[in-house]
Parts: structure tokens; C-alpha cells; sequence
């Protein structure tokens, strides 16, 4: 009911005069959200919907199968056993000052970089560190002498913390605020927040017990394999999203999956509430990273 608000604030964001077809694209948009409250019915059995959901999921299952919450719930015990010459404590803190930096990063570069090539870099960076750090426990395993590298390990999991943070951590985020219509994100949010939450719950139990039984090069090892499955998802089923329309971005995610039949859906853009939503994830990770430096340097 204020237009006119809206109409200056439109404009002071996109720096011109003419923004009076995008504030009535925007005004339909909210008014039919309004009008059409989303339910997991729409959300499943529509196929547009469908297939934006799997997509979600999948990215949501690709946050913790990565290994993430495990090297951060783990990293003084990860550090511990591989022998940093900083000491776990310290070296835990500095991974919270890396993950603070790379989170600062994101958010300056996702609109420039664009996402799928962020994802992609993320996936792929995180599959390599973790290869790397299940070598050195391999060899460590079968008493190889690995005291010339013992760095390569805590390099390789700063390294997993940046591809993570910049990619994976904040990115899905971005796209969960852009590839469903507006009345359909209230559902589609407890759906990713629920698989988040359950494979993050199977990751933190199954690390301590796989590590003791099997060996640390084994997690570490499932963790590059999960990761690099889900780099043909990303690349085949992700379309990038950045500046775009909420039906041009269904309609390439219809495309990519055959789908010839245009799916009607209301025309305005994302990127005002993906940069929020961005915004918002973006001082989850910052907090996050304050209260863990702090508790390490009380510890301490």
C-alpha cells in the first residue's frame, strides 16, 4: 500500500528513473503469494516445482556429505592427530578466522562471479582438499614417514574451508531465495532446512565411529567421493541464476531436463531478495565465527 515508497526505494537500488515496469511486475507478484498460499502438495506434485526442489535438496545434501560440519565440529581433534606445529587450539582459531574472511569474500563476489561457477569451484576445491588430507592418513595408516608434509594436511583443510564458505555455504542459500515463486519459499525453506539438518545429524555421528573403526583416510576419502557426485549435478542440473527472472530461470530448469511445455509463472526479479537472503546467511557465518574464536580464546 505504499507504492510510492516503493517506487523511490526501486530506484535508489537500481541507480534510474524507469522502474515502473518491474514495480508492477513486483506488486502482481506479491499480490498473487498473497492470494495463493503455497502448500507441499503444490510443491511436490507440480513439475516445475518438482524439479527445483531436487535441486534444493540435492544442495542441501551436498553441504554436509562434504564433510563441513565434521571438520568444524572435529577440527581441534583433526588437528591434534595430524601434529601442527601451531597447536589445535590456534590452528582452530585460524580456521575461524579463514572461514570469517572467505564469508566476506562470497558476498562481494557471487553477483560478479556469478553462481554455478562458484558451486562448481566449490565442489570440485572441496573434493581435491579432501582427497588430499584421506592421502596423508593413508600413508600415516601404513607408517609412512610423512613428517616432511606434515603441513599439507592443514593447508588442505584451510583450503576446504574457503572453497566450502565461498561456494556451498552461501551460494545455495542464494538460489534456494530464486528458483521458487513466492508463495512456494515458506514451504520450500523447513523442506532444505529438515534434509540439512538430517544429514548433518548422520555426518557428525558416523565421523568419530568410521574414523575409529576404518580410519580417518576412509572419511576423509567418502567425504571426496560424495563431493565429486555431486559435481555432474551441479554442472547438469543447475542453471545460473544471477539477474535473471523467476520464469526465465524455471523455464532453463525445464529445459535442461526436456521438458518442452512452458510452465506459467509470475515475471519479476530475484535478485533483490536472493542478495537479502545473502545477506542474511552471510552474518549467520560471520556470528558463527566470532562466538567459535572466542570460546577457542577462552579456552586458551
Amino acid at each position: 500500500n505504499e507504492q510510492e515508497n516503493a517506487r523511490r526505494s526501486l530506484a535508489r537500488l537500481r541507480q534510474r528513473s524507469d522502474v515502473d515496469d518491474e514495480l508492477d511486475r513486483m506488486t502482481v507478484a506479491v499480490r498473487k503469494s498473497q492470494e495463493n498460499k503455497g502448500t507441499f502438495h503444490e510443491l511436490f506434485f507440480n513439475k516445475g516445482n518438482r524439479m527445483s526442489l531436487i535441486i534444493i535438496l540435492g544442495l542441501a545434501a551436498a553441504q554436509q556429505l562434504c564433510g563441513s560440519q565434521a571438520v568444524i565440529a572435529y577440527s581441534e581433534t583433526i588437528f591434534k592427530r595430524v601434529g601442527s606445529t601451531l597447536g589445535a587450539s590456534e590452528s582452530t582459531i585460524i580456521l575461524g578466522v579463514v572461514q570469517l574472511v572467505s564469508s566476506a569474500v562470497s558476498s562481494s563476489i557471487v553477483d560478479i562471479v556469478g553462481r554455478r561457477p562458484l558451486l562448481l569451484l566449490s565442489v570440485i576445491g572441496a573434493g581435491i582438499c579432501n582427497t588430499i588430507v584421506g592421502l596423508y592418513f593413508f600413508l600415516e595408516r601404513f607408517q609412512v614417514d610423512v613428517t616432511g608434509i606434515a603441513w599439507l594436511p592443514m593447508t588442505a583443510i584451510m583450503i576446504f574451508i574457503v572453497t566450502y564458505t565461498i561456494g556451498m555455504a552461501t551460494v545455495t542459500f542464494a538460489i534456494l531465495s530464486e528458483i521458487f515463486p513466492k508463495n512456494l519459499k515458506s514451504v520450500a525453506g523447513p523442506a532444505f532446512t529438515i534434509t540439512g539438518g538430517a544429514f548433518s545429524f548422520i555426518v557428525a555421528k558416523l565421523f568419530q565411529i568410521v574414523s575409529d573403526d576404518l580410519g580417518s583416510d576412509y572419511t576423509f576419502w567418502g567425504f571426496a567421493l560424495f563431493t565429486y557426485l555431486f559435481v555432474p549435478f551441479v554442472w547438469f542440473l543447475i542453471p545460473e541464476t544471477k539477474g535473471k527472472s523467476l520464469d526465465v530461470i524455471l523455464e532453463e530448469i525445464n529445459l535442461r531436463n526436456h521438458k518442452k511445455k512452458k510452465i506459467p509463472y509470475i515475471h519479476y526479479r530475484t535478485d533483490v531478495l536472493a542478495g537479502k537472503m545473502l545477506m542474511d546467511t552471510q552474518m549467520h557465518l560471520v556470528h558463527f565465527c566470532i562466538y567459535k574464536m572466542l570460546i577457542q580464546i577462552c579456552i586458551l
